[in-house]
């Protein structure tokens, strides 16, 4: 009888089951929970999260008052092994890609084709749908892939590919279930030290400002920014704030405005994405308040043009080359052998100063 090892419980509890569901080691329905816990030797909560993941993937159903019934003994997979083929996902179509983006796709190309791969690239706005499952389903169904890299991606669109089971790896930040690896840089940690600089300048009333896109890797920016902050400082007069705008330039100005017609206006300003700093300093420029005079700016990523912008852009940089070639491995392997360690990367940027990070104004 396997057993599971300690670490990673609900997502080893779950292959298990899964494993000897295929085999036919256990017989229809499933023992109950109590039988289920003393076989495993693990918790009712950690057999819970493993029947939730094995009944959302379609391989046991739950009546309720009856025990858990197996709906099938094999599944087929939307990743067919052998394919010379691996699919790139984007919920943004190619001309709203970062430039950092840009390059990771170039050395991934790169990268497979020395492997006898080819990469396809699928971009578009259907997919970041509130419910993006007949698009995927149809992409599936056209796609002989043998695994696929997902960029960015929403939370629906990652919760279909660990349901459907399809071999992924995520290039951003991977929360669904574990259950999907992924190279990232360390969004949660990048968004903590920067509200430390901010607040170590004297600078109490701070913003920050993320897309309005729906994904695993703001929900991280946002964690890390509400960290920052101790529980009174979070409901005293000078509160954090957290401002998604969308991509739509009219719209952010006019999100800009209404930040800085408040009597408590922050001084400082955290920009999740390079090109939007681009349109809050000149915007704020615009209207007479500067950088960084009138408020702090620190963006959390970085891009090549903020190389040419005056003042000088207060960032995070790392190794683009490095990245790149950790997702290239860590793809091509899946697409070698159908299988990957469940990690997740995390690359730590390096702070550089900039002149857009001041003390606040008296």
């Amino acid at each position: 009888m396997e057993l599971p090892q300690r670490s990673s419980l609900v997502t080893q509890v779950t292959e298990i089951l899964r494993h000897g569901i295929e085999r036919g080691e256990w017989s229809d329905p499933l023992p109950g929970e109590l039988a289920l816990c003393e076989r495993l030797k693990v918790s009712r909560t950690t057999l819970r999260g493993a029947l939730d993941i094995l009944r959302r993937e379609g391989w046991i159903v739950a009546s309720r008052g009856q025990r858990m019934r197996i709906a099938r003994r094999t599944r087929r997979t939307a990743s067919p092994m052998g394919s010379k083929v691996v699919g790139l996902l984007s919920v943004l179509p190619s001309h709203l890609l970062s430039s950092f983006s840009h390059f990771v796709i170039s050395e991934l190309q790169e990268s497979l084709h020395d492997a006898g791969y080819k990469l396809e690239v699928h971009a578009h706005r259907r997919f970041r749908a509130r419910n993006p499952a007949r698009s995927l389903s149809n992409l599936m169904e056209h796609t002989c892939a043998a695994c696929w890299v997902l960029l960015p991606p929403t939370t629906a669109c990652m919760r279909w590919f660990a349901d459907h089971r399809v071999r992924c790896v995520v290039f951003g930040t991977g929360d669904w279930s574990s259950t999907v690896p992924s190279v990232d840089v360390d969004l949660r940690a990048v968004s903590r030290h920067a509200v430390g600089l901010l607040r170590g300048r004297g600078h109490t009333r701070i913003a920050l400002i993320v897309t309005d896109l729906a994904s695993p890797g703001r929900s991280a920016i946002e964690e890390g920014f509400r960290q920052s902050f101790p529980r009174a400082r979070m409901l005293s007069e000078a509160e954090p704030f957290i401002v998604r705008v969308p991509d739509a330039l009219a719209e952010m100005k006019t999100t800009l405005d209404s930040i800085f017609a408040s009597p408590n206006r922050p001084t400082g300003l955290l920009v999740a994405r390079p090109k939007h700093v681009l349109t809050v300093m000149s915007h704020l420029a615009s209207k007479g308040i500067g950088v960084p005079r009138d408020v702090s700016v620190i963006c959390l990523g970085h891009d090549p043009f903020l190389d040419n912008v005056t003042p000088s852009v207060a960032r995070y940089t790392f190794n683009w080359k490095s990245f790149a070639r950790r997702l290239a491995v860590m793809v091509r392997q899946l697409a070698d052998t159908g299988s990957v360690p469940r990690w997740e990367i995390l690359v730590m940027p390096q702070f550089q100063q900039g002149e857009t990070l001041a003390t606040p104004p008296a």
